[in-house]
């Protein structure tokens, strides 16, 4: 599989989105493309501890028989990391 990407940082000092592509497995893949919200405070951090999380969740799971309440499980992980992450940062 031929994969081809671009992510342009537009005004900002920094590129802040992330991008993943992933093959599991021949035919078994995952992309994922994670706004780093340039301007939010820590979006780059957010956006990385996402994409990352969401891929960890889904290699761990690619068993499940059912793909869309695998991502559906998989945003839920990610969305818990990057609370896990914000209650560590507020409190340092």
């Amino acid at each position: 599989m031929k994969i081809e990407t671009y992510s342009g940082k537009g005004n900002r000092s920094t590129q802040e989105d992330i991008l993943i592509n992933k093959e599991f497995a021949p035919g078994v893949s995952f992309h994922i493309v994670a706004d780093g919200m340039g301007g939010y405070e820590n979006g780059d951090i957010a956006a990385l501890l996402a994409s990352s999380s969401l891929c960890k969740f889904i290699e761990q799971n690619l068993s499940s028989p059912n793909n869309v309440i695998l991502i559906q499980q998989a945003v839920v992980f990610a969305n818990e990391i990057i609370k896990t992450e914000r209650k560590k940062q507020v409190k340092s």
